[in-house]
């Protein structure tokens, strides 16, 4: 037998020659992830993520993924969501699974043919340990459409093979495991052994896939589900049976027969309906103060506008007040840990003065508003007077609105708190979902460039911090909220492909970036491109996109506005 060749790997930035061709990414991890605490569970090589399996045929590079990273995450949870419908396969094959929507440390599904009780949930987790236990491989297979379709035809899979009618590329990626097979847009680990911590918990009707919290991989997540999001899914579940709609593979049958007009006029209907119905809330009780929270690139500053044409309909006339104007000069901001200035501390704002002063505009007092000025830095020496009308409402938009420090001063029953998210509403398939996380990424990086003339590559290299900033201060307080609002619609990301593959494909493999661009551009493939020609210009995608009538929407706000 010929011997194998060897070749020169380098592993985690350090040079290992010799090293015979052939072997996997898995192979060298007990050799050299050693700096690694977490279970290494997926690789690198030359930046493109990979199953450990994967072998080495050439020089290259080889990074290792653990699960208190990002990507190993990511990959975990994926591969937690085949390990079930792999488990239900095995025990209940003429049932059907779907896996719905992200839920505090956890993934929600639901089932048909079944009913899903306590009972369901010990046999498929039990049984999903069993097939941990026995080790088994998870191989990538690439096939062509037609045996693609046959193989889904034999699982009953006819939301995925909806999906594949729409795809440019004849090849198809499985994952597969004994006889079952699931098609994912970005890799799962290599073997069910990976996949030791988890539970299964009934919950609403279905069932939650519960995942280890990062940093603490070795145990299950504490499930403590907040009511006021899963209502914001379940609502989101009735408008899909009103557009009747709820896969990729629905919206590109749309996108192609040229329904996809009325559609977008619809998803625009409904997300108007629901401000109408939250400005009538608001006038119905009688509050003041109208406080908006939510993560980035949500629609927050669309949403405050249409809230106030709402509110106006409704003979109520309101006023934008910035907290931007309340920020202390900067040499006064709270350092971080890093020994920079962290300008998302909630003590950057002058906490006193705002609530002095919505003290004293709520009893209808003339003030005088700061005003920061961004370029020096500092607050403007003279503010502006303004007085509120005693039948108006003020609106506050910003990080921390949903804080009870913000505005401790001010009484409950003067206050209305809104939380607004861009909460993925449609699936891939039944058993691929797409992230909240992801879609409003997207989001941010086409407004970025088109606003703020930032490339895709810096938007993706600053996203870990908005990210970090938004579990540290938006998060936590949501459940504050009287109301949560879904900003996210229906058809955003066939419109937003059109502008968002073109910055994606400008980043290089050589990009640390790159994984995440591949990701993107992998989801992105399976929409059938729609342009945007048919969406108002108040909708909460012109935000993003351009052509939004309201013209501030881009400038942020450094006065008061008044509508």
């Amino acid at each position: 037998m010929k011997d194998r060749k060897t070749i020169t790997v380098y592993v985690e930035g350090k040079k290992v020659t010799n090293v015979k061709e052939g072997l996997t990414a898995g192979d060298l991890a007990p050799l050299f992830g050693g700096n690694h605490i977490a279970p290494i569970i997926a690789a690198k090589i030359n930046n493109r993520i990979v199953q450990l399996s994967e072998p080495l045929i050439d020089q290259c590079k080889v990074d290792f993924i653990d699960m208190d990273s990002g990507d190993g995450v990511r990959i975990y949870k994926r591969s937690l969501q085949f390990l079930l419908a792999f488990a239900m396969h095995k025990m209940m094959p003429h049932c059907k699974l779907k896996i719905s929507h992200s839920v505090c440390y956890g993934v929600y599904c639901t089932v048909e043919g079944v009913k899903a009780d306590e009972e369901l949930a010990s046999k498929l987790e039990a049984e999903m340990k069993r097939l941990v236990s026995l080790e088994l491989p998870i191989e990538e297979v690439i096939v062509n459409k037609k045996e693609a379709v046959k193989i889904l035809e034999k699982q009953g899979r006819e939301d995925s093979i909806m999906v594949l009618d729409y795809l440019d590329e004849d090849k198809v990626t499985f994952y597969k495991c004994q006889d079952y097979y699931d098609s994912f847009f970005s890799s799962i680990v290599a073997n069910t052994r990976y996949l030791k911590v988890f539970s299964i918990r009934y919950h609403e009707d279905g069932l939650v896939i519960v995942h280890p919290v990062r940093y603490d991989s070795s145990h299950v997540a504490v499930y403590n589900p907040s009511e006021k999001l899963f209502r914001v899914f379940t609502e989101n579940k009735e408008w899909g049976k009103i557009l009747e709609l709820d896969t990729v593979g629905q919206l590109n049958k749309m996108a192609k027969n040229g329904e996809i007009h009325e559609m977008i006029l619809v998803s625009e209907a409904l997300q108007s309906k629901k401000i109408n119905e939250i400005a009538d809330e608001i006038t119905r009780l009688g509050r003041k103060l109208v406080l908006i929270s939510g993560p980035s690139s949500s629609g927050k500053t669309t949403f405050s506008r249409r809230l106030a044409i709402a509110l106006r309909v409704n003979g109520i006339k309101s006023t934008t007040i910035s907290l931007d104007n309340y920020y202390r000069d900067q040499s006064e901001a709270p350092i971080g840990e890093d020994g920079q200035i962290d300008l998302e501390h909630i003590d950057t704002l002058d906490l006193k003065l705002l609530n002095d002063q919505l003290s004293d505009i709520l009893q209808y007092k003339e003030v005088e508003v700061p005003i920061f000025n961004f370029n020096t830095k500092k607050r403007e020496p003279k503010g502006r007077m303004f007085r509120a009308e005693k039948n108006g409402v003020i609106i506050m938009e910003g990080i921390h609105a949903l804080n009870k420090d913000l505005t401790k001063k001010i009484p409950d029953h003067m206050k209305y708190k809104v939380y607004v998210s861009a909460l993925a509403t449609i699936n891939i398939d039944d058993h691929v979902r797409i992230s909240t996380t992801d879609n409003r990424l997207i989001r941010r990086m086409v407004r970025d460039k088109q606003y703020r003339n930032t490339e895709a590559e810096e938007t993706l290299m600053r996203w870990p911090s908005v990210r970090a900033g938004e579990k540290r201060w938006i998060f936590p307080y949501q459940e504050e909220a009287d109301i949560m609002f879904n900003s996210a619609l229906y058809y955003e990301l066939s419109v937003l492909k059109n502008m968002a593959e073109p910055l994606l494909l400008q980043i290089g493999p050589d990009s640390p970036q790159y994984p995440i661009a591949r990701r993107l551009l992998d989801l992105l493939d399976y929409f059938h491109p729609v342009k945007p020609d048919y969406i108002p210009n108040n909708s909460i995608l012109r935000e993003f996109i351009g052509g939004s009538c309201f013209h501030d929407v881009h400038e942020g706000f450094n006065t008061v506005v008044e509508v």
